[in-house]
């Protein structure tokens, strides 16, 4: 369906296992950095393509490369995508745009859409999570960093075809490419590790407290600031330099640290080490690989 999406808007284009297979002999179904490998390297060695893009096994999800075969990061491609859409509509006098992500992406997105006059809402770790806020609250767009892209307009599900139709609409409208325009958002270094619990167990928010008051005097001592916790899943923790989120996985017993830093991908690696040896010392459940 896709390529006949990109048919209809006009683009030329160039398919790369595009033939339904559920063995998916081409790459694995997960459009993550190490599956898409092929395809970046592709796109950085052709100079005619201007962007590219990939789905899942099931389309729900689409992950986009600029012009230099670099993948991007789907929490700025939302900031990106919301920036354009406020740019070009504007929201009226006393009015916020509410958009919505997870409590584990990037603070890029406040950063970014904040100053245009819009209120990010955080959510629950999930798209389903992202979908109810966006009913309960109203907003202009939904998303979180696995590449789903909710458009209320279109329904509540993510939808990787309205958010392929959008970017070509919103790249209509520019002078410049896609490339130079995505460089105008900022990176930082988001790093995410996850940690094996000992046995099968529950943290409540009283002992994620306790996690973020242990993990506190360590932060002050990098000369961190401003320190604020939030608990929606998880604790998060968000300082004047970057943020660290402490959530046991939904699913598997499995603890992640992650968060990002503004000063570099090393601080990054830094907080998050710090932080899992610290609780690790603290909780005989938390293993440290």
């Amino acid at each position: 369906i896709a390529p006949l999406l990109l048919q209809k808007l006009g683009c030329n284009y160039i398919t790369l296992n595009s033939q339904p297979d559920g063995r998916f002999p081409g790459r694995l179904s997960e459009p993550s950095i190490e599956n898409l490998h092929i395809v970046s390297n592709i796109i950085k060695n052709s100079p005619k393509i201007d962007l590219g893009m990939a789905l899942d096994g099931d389309a729900d999800r689409v992950i986009f490369i600029d012009a230099h075969g670099d993948i991007i990061e789907p929490v700025r491609m939302l900031t990106f995508l919301a920036k354009k859409e406020i740019e070009r509509h504007p929201p009226k006098k006393g009015k916020k745009i509410k958009v919505m992500t997870p409590i584990n992406s990037s603070n890029v997105i406040e950063r970014t859409l904040e100053p245009l006059g819009c209120e990010v809402i955080r959510t629950q770790v999930g798209d389903i999570k992202v979908a109810i806020e966006i009913e309960n609250q109203g907003g202009l767009i939904g998303g979180e960093n696995s590449g789903t892209y909710i458009w209320p307009d279109f329904g509540l599900q993510p939808d990787s075809l309205v958010t392929i139709a959008k970017l070509i609409e919103l790249l209509s409208y520019e002078k410049k490419t896609f490339t130079d325009l995505i460089a105008e958002i900022p990176k930082f270094p988001f790093v995410k590790k996850e940690y094996p619990l000992a046995y099968d167990k529950v943290i409540t928010q009283e002992e994620y407290r306790e996690m973020g008051i242990m993990v506190e005097p360590w932060l002050e001592e990098q000369g961190y600031s401003d320190i604020k916790y939030t608990n929606i899943d998880g604790l998060r923790m968000d300082f004047n330099k970057g943020w660290i989120l402490i959530r046991r996985s939904g699913t598997s017993p499995i603890l992640r640290v992650e968060g990002e830093s503004i000063i570099n991908e090393k601080s990054s690696h830094k907080n998050i080490d710090a932080t899992a040896k610290i609780l690790a010392e603290s909780y005989d459940y938390i293993l440290l690989k």
